[in-house]
């Protein structure tokens, strides 16, 4: 539509006192920017790891990593904290974000009851935190939703829910999924994978399925959640009673039922981003054989490995606004981690044109746990703690 112009003198006379609203930050395309280096730009956890060698004694008791980098309403938030020693129970762990391109621009937006926060994940109005243990304990799990104004609230309210690892978001539906069991079950080890489901905006869940473990005792447990074709999927895996995993699953929705999805029980899903045309990008452990680290496109027909990503190992995917995906990977796919040197390679993947663009190659002694795309830099955050910068100029 044609704008409606109003007379330059109209404007003059009758609104005096309106101002020019600030420019809104547009965001350049990935593939057309220079990349330079990355260094250090900002320690935003020092409080935390300050707190966590009070009480344990070493860095090295505790994760330290920058576990998510995710950017929302023209924010960069990030993730912390280890919920394997409960971390959360004696350092509040924060919903962070830096509201501008500079260090000091970190705020605290929530603090949230939580032993870590691993990841978010959005749409355009909605951003959510599964949480994947919860330091009040009890059989009963948490989802934080946020908005672009920075306000949050926590649903307490998934039944069972003692580990809520992924949200995925469904037009006006919340997806969750996790693991856990009533208290009778749990006490003779007896657990189950769960998803829930919240048509009300995160206000409330239920259990919308619930898959018992085929092993009498041991842990069974969905990780990850991705719409594929426009189906839930999830996928995770079982332990025996030895507490070890024995068996990787992977499941989707069909005539309101959880089916076993016969595609992905080879790969043990690390993380998996929902593409903009019906698929999904998932990268995690293959299992099946010789261990090493794969990367998986899945569609309605199956799964097949990234091509651009054979004798890569993926460590962090972010899905971008305008559908590529930014992809941090090593050099090598061989399983466990190698020792070392890191080999890094930052990329970003086209899944319209399966077209594949290195942005920027690097070596660190730390290993990188995340990535971003924000403001025309690039964010990778470490292990240490540390996030650093790589700015983007104008191609020539």
């Amino acid at each position: 539509m044609r704008p409606f112009l109003l007379p330059l003198a109209f404007l003059l006379t009758a609104c005096p006192t309106v101002e020019e609203p600030d420019p809104v930050p547009t965001t350049p395309d990935i593939t057309e920017l220079d990349f330079e280096d990355f260094d250090t730009w900002a320690w935003p956890i020092e409080d935390y790891i300050e707190a966590g060698v009070a009480e344990h004694g070493s860095e090295a008791a505790f994760m330290t990593d920058i576990h998510d980098l995710h950017v929302f309403a023209d924010k960069l938030y990030l993730g912390f904290g280890d919920a394997t020693v409960n971390m959360g129970r004696i350092f509040d762990i924060d919903v962070r974000a830096w509201t501008e391109p500079e260090p000091d621009s970190l705020v605290s937006e929530f603090v949230t009851d939580e032993e870590q926060i691993d990841r978010y994940r959005s749409d355009e109005d909605v951003l959510t935190i599964p949480g994947i243990d919860a330091t009040e304990d009890a059989w009963l799990g948490n989802v934080y939703v946020g908005d672009a104004d920075g306000s949050w609230f926590k649903s307490r309210t998934l039944e069972q829910g003692v580990h809520v690892h992924d949200s995925l978001l469904d037009g006006g539906t919340i997806w969750a999924c996790g693991s856990g069991a009533t208290p009778e079950e749990w006490d003779v080890g007896a657990i189950h994978s769960l998803v829930h489901r919240s048509d009300d905006g995160g206000e409330t869940f239920e259990v919308a399925f619930r898959v018992p473990n085929e092993f009498p005792v041991g842990d069974a447990r969905f990780t990850s959640l991705a719409m594929i074709d426009d189906v839930v999927h999830a996928f995770g895996y079982r332990s025996d009673e030895t507490w070890q995993i024995a068996r990787l699953i992977a499941y989707r929705v069909e005539d309101d039922e959880l089916v076993e999805w016969g595609h992905m029980n080879d790969v043990l899903v690390d993380d998996v981003v929902t593409l903009d045309d019906d698929r999904a990008l998932a990268h995690g452990v293959f299992a099946a054989g010789d261990l090493r680290f794969a990367t998986r496109l899945l569609s309605e027909d199956g799964a097949e490995d990234l091509e651009h990503a054979d004798g890569l190992t993926v460590l962090d995917l972010s899905l971008l606004d305008d559908g590529k995906v930014l992809v941090l990977a090593q050099e090598g796919d061989a399983y466990p981690l190698p020792g070392g040197d890191h080999d890094l390679i930052v990329a970003v993947w086209d899944p319209d044109d399966d077209v594949w663009t290195e942005l920027n190659q690097q070596t660190s002694g730390t290993l990188p746990t995340s990535i971003a795309f924000w403001r025309g830099a690039l964010y990778m955050g470490l292990e240490d703690g540390r996030v650093r910068r790589a700015e983007g100029t104008p191609a020539s």
